[in-house]
């Protein structure tokens, strides 16, 4: 009760390549630990851009929470890329409750949605609001 929220950020640009169509974690290296006391929520942001080698091609980012390869629902951000190598930005979010009480971990997933090619990610800022009763 009446507990101040917590907040974790992660900063620095990392690219990563994929040619995957289903999520593929971004980077373990870069995921956003943390741990939980029973009865907390959780909101996870991240941000970055995305550019394809192909032109006329969807892309997808998207966050998971103590998965590597499933997205937390809603959290699914698409861009279409009209030129190939083009730039564009895009942001993710996820909220969670009943989360078990102990450690937990939210990544950044990416895919290539339609046509051939390969995805480039790079995962800007990310971070982790908890809040909620603690202890």
């Amino acid at each position: 009760f009446n507990e101040t929220p917590i907040l974790l950020w992660r900063s620095g640009l990392d690219a990563q390549t994929t040619t995957s169509g289903t999520p593929v974690e971004h980077n373990s290296a870069r995921r956003l630990e943390f741990a939980l006391w029973s009865g907390e929520l959780v909101k996870v942001d991240w941000g970055g851009y995305f550019s394809q080698d192909d032109a006329s091609s969807d892309m997808e980012a998207s966050i998971g929470v103590d998965s590597a390869t499933v997205s937390e629902s809603g959290s699914e951000r698409f861009a279409h890329e009209a030129v190939a190598s083009e730039r564009l930005p895009f942001h993710s979010a996820a909220v969670r409750s009943g989360l078990a009480e102990g450690y937990h971990y939210a990544t950044i997933l990416h895919r290539r949605v339609t046509a051939a090619g390969t995805v480039t990610t790079t995962a800007g800022s990310g971070s982790v609001f908890i809040s909620g009763p603690r202890g």
